[in-house]
């Protein structure tokens, strides 16, 4: 499964090559996307016009996940929609981007939610700020 990236890199990286890990059977296609509803990267079977509505909606459904976790407490980790033609999967990747997979009925939402999971720690780190280096002073710095 290709991915597009809306934004070549993110970070310094490219976030295209860590979305291929998603290739399971049952899968449609995945989005990544900002908390706000920004399409940072999206699937082949995806086209883009798809990946930045899913978003739009995706940002709709946090707010609705942050809603509902005042009940129980704690943040949002995973949504998931049922659907007559399979799922909704949407996992944090970080405080503020989303890793959404599209799933035909079929798909072992068990397997898809453990790879999920996998991927969402490692776009979190690739999303991570590195630390910030002090500049050497240069010419006109004292």
């Amino acid at each position: 499964m290709a991915f597009h990236s809306a934004r070549q890199h993110v970070g310094g990286n490219s976030l295209s090559w860590l979305l291929t890990d998603l290739d399971l059977a049952g899968v449609k296609g995945a989005v990544l996307s900002s908390t706000d509803g920004l399409v940072m990267s999206w699937s082949e079977s995806v086209t883009r016009e798809d990946a930045e509505k899913l978003s739009a909606a995706v940002s709709s459904q946090v707010s609705v996940g942050k809603a509902l976790a005042h009940y129980v407490g704690g943040g949002v980790r995973q949504l998931l929609v049922e659907c007559e033609g399979g799922f909704v999967l949407m996992s944090a990747a970080t405080a503020d981007s989303v890793l959404v997979v599209l799933t035909d009925p079929t798909a072992d939402i068990g397997a898809v939610t453990h790879r999920m999971n996998e991927l969402s720690a490692r776009v979190g780190h690739e999303l991570a700020a590195g630390p910030r280096r002090v500049a050497d002073d240069g010419p006109g710095r004292s």
